[in-house]
């Protein structure tokens, strides 16, 4: 995937540490991170209204339900990295805090920004799940899904703009 992209925890700015940069040289916390796709899923709430024994039932738009980011890459030197111990962390802690009750992460892709996004006070993501895959035939590397779900308050939507890399 070309472009930089990061996974961060309690800032509303891209911080220096607690992060996980890839695709970038140097990357943090060390260069052993590569993304190489992601999947971002936006669904729509809808409700179904039953119609028995008349024509097709009928749908209900009840508005945006979230956006989940699935982030599929490698880490290379499994022994070595710094990411592995750095995710059980981020997955055992609180995923808020009192300034980040949306939720404590951000997450940013350089070359497909409009999905960024920089946790506030009214918006945030968590991070949900890590997924690590150790295939046997290929040694010294280790792969891995991360689900990362958005998060937010009707004021941290920013409507109609929907820009959440910001303030």
């Amino acid at each position: 995937m070309a472009g930089n992209s990061r996974i961060w925890r309690d800032s509303n700015t891209v911080p220096v540490t607690d992060i996980i940069d890839f695709n970038d040289t140097p990357t943090l916390p060390d260069d052993t991170g590569a993304i190489m796709q992601n999947n971002i899923t936006l669904t729509s709430a809808t409700s179904i209204n039953p119609k028995p024994k008349g024509q097709l039932d009928e749908l209900q738009d009840t508005g945006f339900a979230s956006m989940t980011f699935q982030v599929t890459g490698t880490i290379d030197d499994p022994t070595n990295s710094l990411i592995p111990n750095l995710v059980k962390g981020w997955l055992v802690d609180a995923k808020t805090t009192a300034t980040y009750i949306m939720g404590r992460f951000g997450i940013e892709f350089d070359d497909f920004p409009a999905y960024n996004v920089h946790p506030n006070s009214d918006r945030g993501c968590m991070l949900t799940d890590w997924n690590w895959v150790r295939d046997g035939q290929t040694k010294g590397k280790a792969a891995f899904v991360a689900t990362v779900k958005f998060n937010s308050t009707l004021t941290g939507l920013n409507s109609p703009t929907y820009a959440w890399n910001g303030v």
